[in-house]
């Protein structure tokens, strides 16, 4: 498989909102970054509007494995020189109990890992050795010291929760609706740096559907990423594509970047934490399917099957792996 990585260039201090699970309101929630689903779901709503046809090979392609991809996950760029970042294992809040003089809450507290540190192999203990590793975000992100010149301060993003009045386009309904809360998340950039997203993509197809695919991703520019884009949320700027690769060779354990639906049970055999997704409001009285996933970030002996899941009439939930190797020191599951 050939391996890339795609990089988002988004407006300055640009607005995105990527909705999570909240059966009250499908926008009051938002993570920090697009799930894979929501990566997915904006590549197939653009393919389908291209080409129906070849939309459905790509379907087909996804459940062969013949291509998967991530979560789109943040980069910072300094001086023309990227880093990108990778969700924090859970794995690694269960080292607490057995590292003395380690402090439980800065290591629960960090997010997101840089692609230097999470080759590195380095221990928990060497995330807050000032000598090898910084810390962003207050703690909560984690890069090598070489890696850049960043302030401990630095904010990669913001949340802002504001207010919103429901609106609706049928009479006599207002009333019985309430005002609720929506989050938003804001990219930071200044002088010294700017952030964005990034996903990244394994691609085993033939040459003119993968040239297809890569027309639906490059125009998430003009349709936008994530919810409540009327408003100008979700603002793509541009996209460019590069060549990946990983540095870990023949590796002892695997991480999914992008949600996980197993298909057997061998799931069992990893660490990971489950999350809830679907339940959008798909018409007056339906909403989509929930469906529990594994959430990114999960530690897995070996790669495990995903699937493709029915979650509303033409509506479906990728739950197809993207496994990164990982370096686990002092480890074990």
């Amino acid at each position: 498989m050939k391996n890339y990585i795609y990089y988002l260039k988004t407006p300055p201090n640009g607005r995105f909102h990527f909705g999570n699970v909240d059966r009250e309101s499908s926008l009051s929630s938002s993570s920090a970054y697009a799930y894979s689903d929501t990566v997915w779901g904006a590549i197939l709503h653009n393919a389908f509007l291209l080409n129906k046809e070849k939309a459905i090979q790509l379907v087909e392609s996804i459940e062969k494995n013949q291509i998967s991809l991530s979560s789109a996950f943040f980069y910072l760029e300094q001086n023309g020189k990227k880093v990108i970042f990778l969700p924090k294992s859970i794995v690694y809040n269960a080292v607490i109990s057995k590292s003395e003089g380690l402090d439980p809450k800065k290591v629960k507290n960090v997010e997101m890992l840089s692609k230097g540190v999470w080759e590195s192999g380095f221990s928990v203990e060497e995330w807050f050795n000032k000598e090898k590793c910084q810390q962003l975000q207050n703690g909560k992100f984690i890069c090598l010291k070489e890696e850049g010149d960043f302030d401990k301060n630095l904010k990669v993003y913001t949340k802002s929760v504001t207010p919103k009045n429901p609106i609706s386009y049928t009479e006599n309904v207002d009333n019985d609706q309430k005002i609720y809360y929506q989050t938003d998340v804001f990219l930071s950039e200044n002088d010294i740096f700017s952030s964005g997203y990034y996903f990244l993509v394994k691609d085993s197809l033939e040459s003119d559907l993968s040239a297809f695919l890569g027309k639906c991703i490059q125009n998430i520019v003009k349709f936008g990423l994530g919810g409540d884009r009327s408003t100008g949320a979700g603002q793509i700027l541009e996209i460019k594509k590069e060549d990946f690769e990983w540095s870990i060779k023949n590796p002892l354990f695997f991480s999914n970047l992008s949600l996980l639906i197993p298909q057997d049970n061998d799931y069992r055999e990893g660490y990971y934490k489950m999350m809830l997704r679907g339940g959008q409001n798909s018409s007056k009285h339906t909403n989509l399917s929930y469906v529990h996933c594994i959430a990114d970030g999960g530690i897995f002996p070996k790669k495990i099957k995903g699937e493709i899941v029915d979650i509303g009439v033409n509506k479906l939930k990728i739950g197809m792996p993207y496994f990164a190797p990982i370096y686990l020191k002092n480890i074990e599951l």
